[in-house]
C-alpha cells in the first residue's frame, strides 16, 4: 500500500492530484512558458484531462510507487498553482 504524499508549509500545501482538478493541472500544463520544462504539456484541456485520468492518477497507487506527479495549492486562495 503507497501512503498519501503530503507536505504543508503555512503558504502552500503540496499533495498528490485529484481527478476532479482538470482545470488546474492545464493551467500549467497548457501554459507555453511552463510547458518548455514538462516532458509533457497539453494545448486543449482534453489532453490534459486525458493525462490525469490515464498517468497521473494511476501512478498514484502503483507499487512501489516510481512517479510522482504532485500539486501545490496555495492554501489561502484553495487553489492549485503548480
Amino acid at each position: 500500500m503507497n501512503e498519501v504524499v503530503c507536505l504543508r508549509s503555512e503558504r502552500i500545501y503540496v499533495r498528490d492530484w485529484r481527478e476532479d482538478e482538470v482545470e488546474g493541472l492545464h493551467r500549467w500544463y497548457g501554459n507555453p512558458q511552463v510547458r518548455r520544462f514538462l516532458s509533457f504539456g497539453a494545448d486543449a484541456l482534453i489532453e490534459s484531462e486525458r493525462h490525469l485520468k490515464h498517468e497521473i492518477i494511476p501512478a498514484q497507487s502503483e507499487v512501489p510507487r516510481r512517479k510522482f506527479y504532485l500539486a501545490i495549492e496555495h492554501i489561502a486562495m484553495s487553489r492549485t498553482i503548480g
